[in-house]
């Protein structure tokens, strides 16, 4: 994997989970991506989909496995 991300959850990853990352996605674009803007102003740099799916990218460290 080239970017070194990884897709971290409270709980299993269902497909309800990626349906809410989905459209949360889609709502912070429809709202002229204030969710994007949400990152600055969310402590822990979460955005809309983030938050709805309980889940959220991470990215680590060279040399690091990501599983």
């Amino acid at each position: 994997m080239c970017w070194r991300l990884r897709l971290e959850t409270e709980e299993w990853f269902s497909r309800v989970s990626a349906l809410l990352r989905f459209y949360g996605e889609l709502l912070s674009i429809v709202t002229v991506e204030l969710g994007y803007c949400w990152i600055w102003i969310d402590k822990d740099r979460r955005g809309w989909w983030d938050s709805l799916s309980g889940s959220r990218v991470v990215r680590y460290r060279k040399g690091v496995s990501a599983n």
